[in-house]
């Protein structure tokens, strides 16, 4: 007898699982200073070889006063930051949560980082999926 299908949901998104899937949270304390989301090995998280990571969703905490705007970045190095890679904009208030539900994909041997735009911080988590390419 065939197992039944496991579906999953996040962030708004079903996704039908599959055995080349693992679920990932990077998240990491940002500042003005891009960085690197990190892991669960508290390591720079990029994207292995062969893989894709599927954002599903964001949640930011900000730590500051008042509203703390930053943005997030797909980026080739850890703590990159162009215009280019922009593929975030958020806002958070102080000691509020805010979950925002998206979609995006990041290819294999990039990185998943964020900055704030003023001297505030905010704790980031990018959760998704990572999967074979």
């Amino acid at each position: 007898m065939a197992a039944d299908p496991v579906v999953i949901e996040l962030g708004g998104q079903k996704i039908l699982w599959t055995s080349d899937m693992k679920v990932v949270s990077a998240s990491r304390m940002l500042g003005t200073v891009s960085k690197a989301l990190r892991n669960e090995d508290d390591a720079d998280y990029q994207i292995p070889v062969g893989k894709v990571f599927r954002i599903l969703q964001y949640t930011f905490q900000g730590a500051g006063s008042g509203l703390i705007e930053g943005q997030i970045y797909d980026s080739s190095s850890a703590g990159g930051s162009t215009a280019t890679d922009s593929i975030q904009l958020f806002g958070a208030g102080e000691n509020q949560v805010a979950y925002i539900p998206t979609e995006h994909d990041i290819a294999a041997g990039r990185y998943v980082n964020g900055k704030t735009a003023g001297a505030n911080y905010v704790y980031c988590t990018a959760t998704g999926i990572e999967m074979d390419a």
